[in-house]
């Protein structure tokens, strides 16, 4: 395995870099993930939820005990599903120099705030870099983590009606983009969606959720 020391680097280069220019994303592809992680359904929008505005106060305790499907911290993410729905829209992997999930991007470029140890499995393939998640298991743990994770999956079923916490099933969406001078094929999970707002090109006003401890 391949590693560098990120404090030796930043040392090294401590003046910002030039500006980065990002095109806007162009949705090619999406899937649902069914419950348990066992299907991807190329296409499908089963698991696209609905934006709603939650009725506050709320306990984001409730349901932890009995209405709640955890999952796994090491589960794999393979790149493969990724690979297979841009393949299924037509994308020219000739053209594509990096495939990978948003979370490797979130690593990467949080590393100059954040420089705690992370880890890409990476396989470079004719031009195209292909990225999965690696979950190692080494990632330090605190306290009641279980049950903030809870939080943040409850806080996202209040805000689209669901009563049951399914960790496990998801909607994802692929888009392609340039960063700098590479052109990026790149899958995020969806929380929901609304009506108002803009989505990436050729999908629509997508949302995002957050909670901090």
């Amino acid at each position: 395995m391949e590693s560098f020391s990120v404090s030796n680097w930043l040392a090294q280069h401590k003046t910002a870099g030039q500006q980065v220019d990002v095109s806007r994303p162009k949705q090619i592809a999406c899937w649902s993930k069914t419950s348990g992680g066992t299907q991807y359904l190329v296409g499908d929008t089963l698991g696209l939820l609905q934006y709603s505005a939650p009725q506050l106060p709320a306990d984001l305790n409730e349901g932890f005990e009995g209405k709640y499907t955890r999952k796994s911290d090491t589960a794999a993410s393979p790149v493969d599903p990724i690979i297979q729905a841009a393949t299924a829209a037509g994308i020219d992997w000739s053209q594509i120099n990096i495939c990978t999930y948003r979370n490797n991007l979130n690593k990467l470029m949080m590393t100059p705030l954040d420089a705690k140890d992370w880890a890409i499995d990476c396989c470079y393939h004719n031009s195209t870099l292909y990225l999965d998640i690696n979950k190692s298991g080494n990632e330090p743990e605190y306290a009641n983590q279980d049950k903030f994770v809870y939080y943040g999956y409850k806080f996202e079923a209040l805000c689209t009606g669901q009563e049951y916490v399914d960790a496990t099933s998801e909607f994802a969406v692929v888009v392609q983009y340039r960063l700098g001078r590479h052109q990026l094929v790149m899958a995020a999970e969806v929380d929901a969606v609304t009506e108002q707002g803009e989505g990436p090109a050729g999908g629509r006003p997508y949302v995002e959720m957050k909670t901090y401890r």
